[in-house]
């Protein structure tokens, strides 16, 4: 018995290194900005500004891995949700 909860902890210590290797987190927020009923203030233009950007980033480096072949499942998905967050991102700022 003690043997086999040995075991389980070194699984899943295993598997939380390897899910620590993978690549960087997902900053995706959707429910950070909201679609103003008002014109956003400057400081909430230049946070959604700075928000839009790091999506930007990270689409940029997904569809790079993309092209090289280097996207499994769960990052083919990370792509088309940031693709849809940018879009959502480019609603709210207005452009």
């Amino acid at each position: 018995m003690l043997h086999l909860s040995r075991f389980a902890i070194v699984a899943v210590l295993l598997a939380g290194s390897q899910s620590a290797l993978a690549a960087d987190p997902s900053l995706l927020a959707p429910y950070l900005f909201v679609a103003p009923q008002q014109p956003l203030t400057p400081i909430e233009q230049q946070k959604a500004l700075i928000y839009q950007s790091q999506v930007d980033s990270q689409l940029r480096r997904l569809e790079r891995q993309d092209t090289q072949g280097q996207l499994d499942s769960f990052d083919q998905r990370l792509l088309l949700d940031t693709r849809s967050e940018l879009q959502r991102m480019d609603g709210v700022l207005g452009y």
